[in-house]
């Protein structure tokens, strides 16, 4: 979804202007500030007084970063949950795809985890294992959202081998994933 903010001066004016040298000339030369300008607003400005932005504006927010229709959507209940997400999402959006984002992504959702990748522990190219702490409990419903979050955070090309410690109604198991599938085990 192009945003204002993506969107380029000589994109905002009429063909019969665009085709003109010196309208593309000096808008090649204004774009450099205005983008300076913007890269201020968004990181800067903007993300310093979020808390005083009316829960419309933060709706707003949510929706122009990607958020609304995420499965982040799913963490945030309160007006203070969107505020810490429209704040992490730059950070979320730099570390995408890397061991550091699927670890910040779940520590946003307070779970803190292990995470080895494959050539840490010999396992297969592209793997990786999650360690969680035991103190975590989770229910069915909660370990899909797990799941989905770091399948939504991971590298594409990487996949969960194991996750260990997974707490479900006080009895302790261990997941095993594959590619598709989470299977859970009990360990009585």
């Amino acid at each position: 979804m192009a945003t204002i903010l993506d969107t380029k001066l000589i994109d905002l004016l009429p063909d019969t202007l665009r085709k003109q040298d010196e309208i593309r000339w000096i808008c090649a030369a204004i774009q450099p500030e205005i983008d300076e300008i913007v890269e201020i607003i968004t990181t800067k400005i903007l993300f310093t007084s979020l808390d005083k932005l009316d829960d419309l504006t933060l709706d707003y927010l949510l929706v122009e970063r990607g958020i609304a229709n995420s499965i982040e959507n799913v963490f945030i209940q309160t007006r203070q949950d969107k505020i810490n997400f429209i704040q992490s999402y730059t950070k979320l959006k730099k570390l995408k795809g890397t061991k550091a984002g699927v670890k910040y992504a779940l520590n946003k959702i307070g779970i803190t985890a292990n995470i080895l990748e494959w050539f840490e522990y010999d396992g297969d190219p592209y793997t990786f294992q999650i360690s969680l702490p035991s103190a975590v409990s989770f229910t069915p419903e909660k370990i899909e959202l797990l799941d989905s979050f770091i399948q939504q955070y991971k590298n594409t090309r990487s996949w969960v081998s194991y996750i260990q410690n997974i707490n479900f109604d006080t009895k302790p198991y261990v997941a095993f994933a594959t590619k598709i599938n989470i299977l859970m085990e009990d360990r009585k």
